[in-house]
């Protein structure tokens, strides 16, 4: 059985990732990004920046169906972020 991808593939050159990086024109390898999300992120994390970035729900839908404050919805994408970039910046470079 194929495996389910965690994001489509045109959702791994969106505007959030391509503004941090240092080139504008650079693109992140879905395939890496997916591993990236799977492997580095903790399952709340992966939840909730799937429901934020790719379900197209907002932090407060987040939170009340999770049962938890915004803030800690907020911080926890905020820190999934951060892990991501952190991984990829030493990959995506030429």
């Amino acid at each position: 059985m194929p495996r389910k991808s965690l994001i489509p593939p045109e959702a791994a050159d969106f505007d959030v990732w391509r503004r941090t990086l240092s080139r504008e024109s650079e693109k992140i390898d879905p395939r890496l990004l997916n591993k990236v999300i799977a492997e580095r992120l903790t399952a709340p994390q992966r939840d909730y920046l799937t429901m934020y970035f790719f379900d197209g729900l907002k932090i407060s839908e987040i939170a009340k169906n999770r049962g938890v404050a915004r803030s800690t919805v907020s911080r926890t994408i905020k820190r999934a972020k951060k892990r991501i970039l952190d991984a990829l910046k030493y990959c995506v470079r030429c």
